[in-house]
């Protein structure tokens, strides 16, 4: 589930593929078309200008982008950056261009949307379960959690990402955020 910045609406995956937009105020429920059977693991708003523009992975390993004001249909389709299960999506909060995915094929993927296009994937050792921007004003740090319990801490910038920043077994089972 996802909040957009605007409080008006609310997206929520399901695991029949279903990606519904609820506006906060009437209830009312729209299905925004997912060409999908397979759960929706992950969805994130924006915090950008953009307000209505919504990301989801999913168990296909596609990554899919809405403008939620505009349209049901994606306006974006990311077919072959992820061959396994999408479990995290991201948007920078200080660069409306970035975005980030992460997976179970041990893929952290790098997308400029200006570009609408994957710029950089980064092959990690362990299968990807999460991850999440720092918000910070002077740069992009993202935390990316796995299956081994690791956080891997990258600061990205376009296009470039650096190395691991720093590296923390938090636990032995998964790492959710």
């Amino acid at each position: 589930m996802a909040l957009n910045v605007a409080n008006s609406h609310i997206a929520a995956g399901s695991s029949a593929g279903q990606l519904l937009l609820f506006n906060t105020t009437t209830g009312a429920a729209t299905a925004l078309t997912t060409a999908t059977t397979q759960e929706i693991t992950c969805v994130q708003f924006s915090l950008h200008k953009k307000r209505g523009l919504l990301v989801a992975g999913s168990d296909d390993g596609k990554v899919r982008l809405w403008e939620t004001q505009d349209s049901t249909a994606p306006v974006l389709t990311f077919d072959a950056v992820h061959v396994a299960p999408v479990k995290g999506v991201a948007f920078s909060p200080m660069n409306s261009n970035l975005l980030l995915s992460a997976g179970l094929d041990k893929r952290l993927v790098i997308y400029n949307l200006e570009k609408r296009a994957p710029v950089k994937t980064v092959h990690t050792p362990e299968q990807l379960t999460s991850l999440s921007f720092k918000y910070s004003t002077t740069s992009n740090v993202v935390a990316v959690g796995s299956t081994t319990g690791t956080q891997h801490n990258y600061v990205v910038y376009l296009p470039v990402l650096q190395v691991p920043s720093t590296s923390t077994i938090c636990n032995r089972s998964r790492l959710l955020l």
